[in-house]
């Protein structure tokens, strides 16, 4: 969405989103209406993401989604009429689509020639860690020998999402690696939404279509609890009882918690129900429990002051969060109840960082966030490489995405 949004009015880019068949049409509908949508493929994206198969497995299910990898390009080369330039923006893989897409240039150099495969450029983003709790040797094979693969082709080019993976990408394939804009934040400092979405928010007990940024001006801060899908691992069935404990003691704050539940997880839906009541008991407590759309959480950040990570550390010790780069970009300060990625990368970015490893120290904590219009506006890290134009990390990570996706096709 965020692509779409970037060139709504470039009426020199027309855009195909390639997806899975069972995608969702309530997804597919509400996107910009310059994206043309295919759903493609058939293979099960994430079969083996948690747990690694047979090597016959594998080899089989790596070889079904080469071949919808070859099917796609040759789609597009096909119906390229204009001579167009072509760029497929892969903007995660793993290491399994990594293998099926090298296996893919290889049949399509093989049988029509370096020259086909040359009319296109393969952008690659680097989202996944090839390291994780355990150290696995086996995981970093697999994502080595994967990505040195789709290294042999000069039309691949690779750029990863943070500056550790940055960092462990560029060691373990002996290339220059740079960063790709956080797609969260796009194209929307330059765009203005309209919307008619209805937003159920749960305060007193009623559900009305108010937005947190009516109680933005009552001189409270405006802390996030929490947002996105309802997970364990982010720390969801913790809530009530954290909410609880900071409504009966922090009287400068009004909190928001955001989520959408996926599955029908017992644990998931007792929080939803306690979480609702608590909002219907302390008016200094919203609570949104749908999806919200891209607009609707940019709303949100800016409306707000803060925002709470109670994330598993092992989980997120090598894994990155949106909701991290959507705090810096709005210059949210960020409470952490773990030491993990999020804590690192916040220091990175110089944001205004408290670490509570008990319900007690983030009592104490609050009482030291201040409202966004009364702060200084901070300073690049000097910790950062500062060079020209651009060239700071912070720089690239929120470049507009017109921006840097022009430099990179040109």
């Amino acid at each position: 969405m965020a692509i779409a949004d970037a060139f709504t009015n470039n009426e020199h880019v027309s855009i195909e989103l390639l997806c899975h068949q069972d995608c969702p049409t309530a997804f597919t509908e509400n996107l910009n209406s310059k994206v043309k949508v295919t759903h493609h493929f058939t293979t099960d994206f994430y079969q083996y993401f948690y747990q690694l198969p047979s090597y016959q497995e594998l080899q089989q299910y790596c070889s079904r989604l080469a071949l919808e990898y070859i099917s796609a390009i040759r789609l597009c080369l096909s119906t390229n009429k204009k001579e167009q330039k072509i760029v497929f923006w892969c903007h995660t893989l793993n290491w399994q689509h990594a293998k099926a897409l090298a296996l893919a240039l290889d049949v399509l150099k093989q049988n029509h020639g370096a020259e086909y495969v040359a009319k296109t450029t393969i952008i690659v983003g680097l989202m996944y860690s090839p390291l994780d709790s355990t150290q696995s040797i086996k995981r970093k094979m697999h994502y080595e020998l994967a990505f040195r693969h789709l290294t042999k082709h000069d039309s691949v080019k690779f750029f990863a999402v943070d500056y550790e993976l940055q960092k462990q990408y560029s060691s373990l394939l002996d290339i220059n690696i740079d960063i790709q804009p956080c797609l969260l934040v796009g194209e929307n400092q330059k765009n203005n939404h309209n919307s008619n979405q209805q937003i159920n928010v749960y305060n007193s007990g009623v559900i009305t279509a108010d937005n947190v940024e009516d109680k933005s001006d009552n001189n409270k801060v405006t802390i996030i609890l929490y947002t996105g899908d309802a997970k364990l691992n982010k720390g969801f069935s913790e809530l009530p009882n954290i909410t609880d404990i900071l409504l009966a003691n922090a009287s400068n704050c009004q909190f928001v918690i955001q989520y959408s539940i996926t599955n029908n997880s017992k644990i998931l839906r007792e929080t939803d129900i306690k979480l609702k009541s608590l909002a219907g008991e302390h008016s200094d407590l919203t609570v949104i429990n749908q999806f919200l759309e891209h607009h609707e959480l940019i709303k949100l950040f800016k409306a707000s002051d803060a925002v709470l990570f109670n994330y598993d550390a092992t989980v997120y010790q090598h894994q990155s969060s949106g909701v991290l780069w959507l705090a810096a970009y709005h210059q949210l300060d960020v409470i952490n109840m773990s030491e993990n990625w999020i804590s690192r990368e916040a220091k990175r970015l110089n944001l205004t960082h408290f670490y509570c490893n008990s319900i007690i120290e983030l009592n104490k904590t609050l009482v030291n966030i201040r409202p966004k219009n009364l702060k200084v506006t901070k300073v690049v890290n000097p910790k950062e490489p500062v060079g020209e134009k651009n060239n700071t990390y912070s720089d690239k990570l929120f470049v507009a995405l017109t921006e840097w996706f022009n430099n990179i096709v040109d």
